[in-house]
């Protein structure tokens, strides 16, 4: 059997197709199957398949188009190896992608997935430098999963014995993934290796620009689950600030938003500190970040950020809180004029 099983759905992905297959079949490491799902396609994506002699490769058709869940799903189905790492059909594993992690995983038998940090490409598989760097701690992912994804998906290699017991699920459309890192990590550490690994292609075609309000709805129904499971019925209000602090790119916080923010992450904080479903000590550190981070692009002047942030107790659970009340004014600052010069996205 091979020690890996490579995953890589395809519908009509016949533009890019090759390089992602060739990414694959040039990799250091050899002990591996490529199994490769035709969801349907109406385009030539069957043939490009058909065209490689590689016996690692195997081609299943899937009758009609199923959707990515249970495409994945019959991946996993078929899968022989050891370890499953994934790849999109548009993306490209860099050569050593396969070598590294499961040299990784080989070694920490505590670590039950891992990514890695992801470059982005644009739809000429040119670099746009911007990188996904990932780089909190194992023993911080999972309160992080609670505002956010925090895995790329081609960049996933993780552990047969815990997907056996886990599977993609339909009702989180586009979302799926996000869904079922957060049930692996409830098995064991996850991780995400310090070393880029993987080229994400973004063009106008991808599935999360065309359906991106699909996207978000399946986002808000999985955090919606996560709270319940956390201790806390979140009402619609307090469900819109927690998806907007779990946005990497979300600025211009007003006063209003901040105040609301402050008696949101203050709630965190005492349902964690009854229940201890994460450890307190990263808890903690996980809501300060969130408020500094949002302070730092609040829209509300130099003097209003830092005095906002200061005074609340949110700003003194962590250890370097004194050297980031000094920072949140400056900060703040920074942003506002990155805004007025229009480039305040990030």
């Amino acid at each position: 059997m091979p020690k890996v099983s490579v995953i890589m759905p395809v519908y009509n992905g016949e533009k890019y197709l090759g390089c992602a297959i060739e990414s694959v079949l040039n990799q250091t490491y050899k002990d591996f199957e490529l199994i490769i799902i035709d969801d349907g396609s109406i385009d030539g994506s069957a043939n490009i398949v058909s065209q490689y002699a590689d016996p690692r490769i195997t081609l299943i058709q899937n009758e009609s188009n199923f959707g990515t869940a249970v495409t994945r799903n019959v991946g996993l189905a078929n899968a022989n190896g050891k370890y499953v790492a994934l790849l999109d059909c548009d993306d490209i594993a860099s050569p050593d992608r396969l070598s590294v992690q499961i040299d990784f995983l080989e070694n920490h038998r505590e670590i039950v997935m891992i990514g890695s940090r992801v470059a982005i490409i644009d739809e000429d598989g040119n670099s746009t430098g911007m990188l996904w760097e990932y780089p909190a701690p194992a023993a911080q992912i999972p309160s992080i999963l609670l505002f956010h994804n925090y895995f790329a998906q081609s960049a996933i290699c993780a552990r047969m014995s815990c997907l056996v017991q886990n599977r993609y699920r339909p009702e989180y459309p586009l979302a799926e993934d996000y869904d079922l890192w957060v049930r692996v990590a409830r098995m064991g550490k996850v991780w995400n290796l310090p070393k880029c690994l993987v080229q994400y292609r973004e063009h106008p075609g991808g599935i999360s620009k065309i359906r991106a309000d699909a996207l978000e709805r399946s986002v808000v129904m999985i955090l919606k689950n996560l709270l319940n499971d956390f201790g806390v019925e979140a009402t619609s209000d307090e469900i819109h600030i927690h998806r907007r602090v779990g946005d990497a790119f979300a600025c211009d916080w007003t006063l209003q938003q901040l105040d609301e923010l402050e008696a949101w992450l203050m709630k965190l904080e005492d349902v964690n500190d009854r229940a201890r479903v994460f450890p307190v000590d990263i808890f903690k550190r996980q809501l300060g970040d969130r408020w500094f981070a949002a302070c730092s692009a609040a829209n509300i002047g130099l003097q209003g950020a830092h005095r906002k942030y200061s005074s609340s107790r949110l700003s003194h659970i962590i250890s370097d809180a004194p050297f980031r009340t000094l920072r949140v004014g400056l900060s703040s600052f920074v942003w506002q004029v990155r805004r007025m010069k229009g480039v305040a996205t990030r």
